[in-house]
């Protein structure tokens, strides 16, 4: 019978079956089910995963600071600020305070580390914010607007002491929206510079 066949028990034979739930192993994925728009899986069976599928176009999970998205060291994201609204100004925009759309990320350091964040590769002119408290931009402690390619952004900040920070990915050129890729990474500081062991170079 189908319900033999239905091993997740969510009413849909899988597809190896001539049935059709995609995944046969989670009772949450068969056709119609909520597509659910930043878990990597196509729940609703359509073909079509996260934003990708129609259901989540309109729909940032991370446009607000109620629903900041985690960023852990190695990240690699592709995104599109066409879902986002313009809610935080980065402080560093040109003209500035300007006016773009913008996500937000948090990140948790254990200790002091560097960070460094950068998004190379975007197609639309990207601002990076640092702040302590998400939506008050008295509390950004860096933020970086532009470099070599003139559209893309880095913020590497030397030493950061452990806690939880807020980055805003914020876009420029009045509420532009496109494709960004977002890379953080973090490491042990650099050791600082001791100036009492120099080498005397005036002899040549």
């Amino acid at each position: 019978s189908s319900r033999l066949l239905d091993a997740d028990g969510d009413g849909h034979v899988p597809l190896r079956c001539a049935g059709d739930d995609c995944n046969d192993t989670e009772p949450a994925i068969f056709p119609g089910a909520a597509e659910q728009c930043a878990d990597g899986a196509d729940n609703d069976c359509d073909g079509l995963t996260d934003f990708d599928d129609p259901s989540c176009e309109a729909l940032a999970l991370n446009d607000t600071c109620a629903t900041a998205a985690a960023l852990r060291s190695g990240d690699v994201l592709n995104g599109d600020s066409s879902v986002y609204t313009d809610n935080y100004a980065a402080r560093c925009l040109s003209p500035s305070p300007g006016a773009g759309r913008d996500g937000v990320f948090y990140f948790d350091l254990a200790a002091e580390e560097e960070v460094d964040i950068d998004t190379f590769g975007s197609s639309i002119d990207t601002v990076l914010s640092i702040r302590t408290s998400c939506a008050d931009a008295a509390t950004e402690i860096a933020c970086a607007n532009n470099v070599n390619p003139a559209l893309t952004t880095r913020l590497l900040v030397r030493r950061l002491a452990a806690g939880r920070y807020y980055l805003v990915l914020d876009t420029d050129r009045n509420n532009a929206a496109g494709t960004y890729l977002l890379r953080f990474n973090t490491r042990a500081p650099r050791p600082p510079l001791d100036c009492g062991n120099t080498i005397d170079l005036s002899e040549g």
